[in-house]
């Protein structure tokens, strides 16, 4: 009879070490694949990642380009409302009544924009909410006081601030106005509400997180509107870090850059 394999002394062995091998082999094959599947889970992660980034760049590069359009032009109809201002002011020797003035220039009729004059010595002298005002000293205010050396040129736009006139949060946007001999007239006072600097919070959806702000070249908030700050005031005079400067002289593209806001502590586009 021939003897049974299975009875041989070496058989046990070598199918206790092929099971251990095939064991070996099913984990290794197993560990490669979830390895795989992790790989790819990560390389999906990361192009979805890329993606939604250049989305944001995207989004915030389209935002700032409608803001900017929308705020110049809303500076810019300022000015040209000021300009008249300072010929009136200009010709009117002293006789200053932005009241009565404001009937004949458009944008001084409306709802959005208080005006005023503030005299030399930083007391009102005129405004469009009163014909008669009381001589409010206004000498203690920036928007006032930026103006007194006459180095600063152009117009000035304010931090929010509580208005002595109106009694409401609002952007002061300031004008100096000389005589044509030199002699300080005064300074022109455009207060808005700082929802009325830009509509276009009302007409894009901002999401949960997301916010538009303005913000000066001195770093300090303007306005800024988001889910916590529908009316634009929350985090409004907060003093930033300085903002990245730009790559070199003469470059005029957007600056995209990420950091953590100092008002929320909320990591963005900016």
């Amino acid at each position: 009879d021939s003897p049974d394999p299975a009875e041989e002394p070496g058989f046990a062995a070598a199918v206790q070490r092929r099971t251990t091998l095939l064991l070996w082999a099913i984990l290794g094959a197993g560990l490669i694949f979830v390895l795989g599947l992790w790989a790819g889970a990560f390389v999906l992660i990361d192009s979805e990642q890329r993606g939604a980034l250049a989305h944001a760049r995207t989004d915030a590069g389209n935002l700032s380009a409608v803001l900017q359009e929308e705020v110049t032009r809303e500076l810019d109809d300022v000015s040209s409302a000021m300009q008249l201002v300072v010929s009136r002011m200009q010709a009117a020797q002293g006789a200053f009544d932005i009241h009565e003035w404001a009937s004949e220039i458009p944008l001084l009729s409306a709802p959005t924009i208080q005006a005023a004059i503030i005299g030399p010595d930083g007391r009102l002298l005129s405004t469009t909410l009163d014909s008669h005002p009381k001589p409010i000293d206004m000498s203690d205010r920036e928007h006032y006081r930026i103006h007194l050396d006459g180095n600063y040129h152009g117009l000035f736009i304010s931090k929010p601030v509580v208005g002595r006139i109106s009694g409401q949060v609002t952007v002061q946007i300031t004008r100096r106005v000389d005589a044509p001999d030199g002699r300080f007239l005064g300074v022109i006072v455009f207060s808005m509400e700082p929802s009325h600097l830009t509509m276009l919070h009302k007409a894009v959806d901002l999401g949960p997180r997301g916010l538009l702000a303005l913000v000066g070249t001195d770093n300090v908030v303007r306005v800024r509107f988001g889910a916590d700050s529908p009316d634009g005031t929350n985090g409004a005079g907060t003093q930033l870090p300085p903002l990245p400067g730009r790559a070199a002289i003469g470059d005029t593209g957007d600056i995209v850059h990420v950091a953590k806001s100092a008002v929320d502590h909320v990591e963005r586009f900016y």
